[in-house]
């Protein structure tokens, strides 16, 4: 067993960033999958970014195949959004309409919209808007889909699509592929609205986490290196949380979602449905791993301790050093939990070296 300060410091600092990530994550994940629908929000932002016309993106919306994806289709008014359908005159030129206004029709809905829609769906379902704005009807060929896409009034989709059909050569199935494969580029491009939206999210949770409970980077340094009994405590910790396990199934969730924290628009499951309770359980439990650090704040030091690191700093110098402790936590839990989980791990590793000579021996025996 390789033993050393140094080694046991990095451990104690990895774990302690680790658990302040994952009670970071599951707030992160609650405020933006329950609170807030930032998925459904960012998706439905990246499909109005097509249109550009609140007539069509109610229209796509309202669609049967897209009303099948939404989380409980009872549950919204579906009639007062197709009521802006494209039956109903437009309050302005075609293409004229921001995102803001074509994601304003769905406020307070928000939460049953899809936060994926299949490139396959996408495409059937543009093509039926296409066909019911023009005059051609299901089109059965190219020359028909073009004509069909010649009729329609928004521009955007004309200039866009028109390439697309012509690339084909008259194959339709062709002609689908491209569109999907439109569809697939957008939504590539809306994966990185909203990983720097979750990033954004992320770092905020976090500053408020580090201030709730104190969680000064500075402070918990100088307590894990000058105190041994609360270095070997946490390497406790770490050895039992089993890092190699939990940074696999990161990995594997963000091979299935990649480009996002910890998913995207493009590939999301639907969100976790648990109770604030569960999620309120699995914070605590988190908190609980950082029992042996005395975090959190006193308004005056205990008599046995003086100089409890607990106790609102007074001047300037103390409060600049808390602040910048406090900074640095925040950044270090924005890096995520891969990050520190792959550390803890390979901290882990060097210190228990000392046993891979015994069994490289006893495998050659």
């Amino acid at each position: 067993m390789f033993d050393s300060p140094i080694i046991d410091f990095c451990i104690g600092m990895s774990f302690f960033y680790v658990t302040l990530t994952l009670i970071c994550t599951a707030i992160n994940e609650y405020l933006m999958d329950k609170a807030y629908q930032i998925r459904q929000r960012t998706l439905l932002e990246g499909v109005s970014g097509l249109f550009y016309d609140v007539h069509n993106v109610v229209d796509f919306y309202s669609h049967a195949l897209i009303r099948g994806l939404y989380r409980d289709e009872q549950q919204p008014d579906l009639s007062r959004i197709t009521t802006g359908a494209s039956n109903q005159p437009a309050p302005g030129p075609l293409m004229k309409n921001s995102i803001a206004e074509c994601v304003r029709p769905f406020e307070g809905i928000l939460k049953n919209l899809p936060c994926y829609i299949p490139s396959r769906t996408f495409a059937t379902v543009l093509l039926d808007i296409l066909a019911q704005e023009g005059k051609a009807g299901k089109a059965q060929n190219c020359p028909e889909l073009k004509q069909a896409i010649l009729e329609c009034k928004n521009e955007r989709i004309k200039e866009a699509l028109l390439p697309l059909i012509d690339a084909a050569q008259g194959n339709v199935e062709k002609a689908r592929q491209n569109i999907e494969n439109w569809f697939d580029d957008t939504m590539d491009r809306v994966s990185g609205w909203f990983k720097r939206r979750s990033k954004w999210w992320l770092f905020c949770v976090a500053a408020v986490v580090s201030i709730l409970l104190n969680a000064d980077t500075i402070m918990v340094g100088q307590m894990l290196w000058q105190n041994k009994e609360l270095r070997a405590a946490f390497v406790t910790q770490a050895e039992k949380y089993k890092p190699e396990q939990n940074s696999s199934a990161e990995k594997d969730k963000g091979k299935e979602n990649p480009g996002s924290i910890p998913t995207t628009p493009k590939k999301v499951s639907e969100p976790s449905k648990e109770i604030p309770k569960e999620q309120l359980k699995i914070i605590k439990n988190d908190i609980d791993m950082l029992s042996p650090l005395p975090l959190g704040w006193v308004l005056q030091s205990t008599p046995g301790n003086p100089e409890d690191p607990r106790k609102i700093p007074k001047g300037q110098f103390r409060v600049f050093l808390k602040l910048v402790g406090l900074f640095f936590t925040t950044l270090a839990i924005s890096l995520g939990q891969p990050f520190w989980t792959d550390l803890l791990n390979s901290f882990v590793n060097m210190r228990s070296t000392g046993n891979v000579p015994a069994k490289a021996e006893k495998g050659i025996k």
